[in-house]
């Protein structure tokens, strides 16, 4: 699994929740894409959770979610 949780400052321990700003700045993308991204499609992945209005992202989720985003080559030998 993606160890994401140095990867942002201040760094994160599993369990815990990343805000989308915290999210965005470490995919390296806008807040707005993550937004319109769970405005199109509440059930895609990464999937999120509701604190009152707040959002949130497990930090075990979005490793997960990375995790599935690898790509493997297979080698043609």
């Amino acid at each position: 699994m993606i160890d994401i949780t140095k990867a942002v400052s201040p760094p994160l321990i599993l369990g815990e929740l990343m805000t989308t700003k915290q999210l965005a700045e470490f995919l390296k993308i806008s807040v707005s894409s993550l937004e319109k991204q769970r405005s199109q499609n509440p059930k895609a992945p990464p999937s999120f959770i509701k604190v009152g209005r707040a959002v949130r992202y497990r930090v075990e989720d979005i490793s997960r979610w990375l995790d599935d985003q690898k790509s493997t080559l297979i080698n043609q030998s």
